[in-house]
């Protein structure tokens, strides 16, 4: 991923956590992972409708995305 890509990204989420970018789209939320470039959509109760993340890595980004929902809460 091209710095200009991660930049866009990372303007443009909610919240970063640990390189991951959480961005709001309505109801359902985007991860993606900006060193990797990796990324996943969660529905509303932390349903995973698709992603491009290995299992552990997809783990670590729901473990990152439940730990800090409080922060995204506006």
């Amino acid at each position: 991923m091209s710095d200009e890509k991660k930049s866009a990204i990372a303007d443009s989420a909610d919240l970063i956590v640990n390189d991951y970018a959480i961005i709001r789209n309505g109801d359902n939320l985007r991860l993606v992972n900006l060193r990797t470039g990796n990324a996943a959509v969660v529905l509303p109760g932390n349903v995973v409708s698709e992603t491009s993340m290995g299992d552990i890595e997809l783990g670590i980004a729901l473990d990152y995305l439940k730990n800090n929902l409080q922060f995204l809460a506006a």
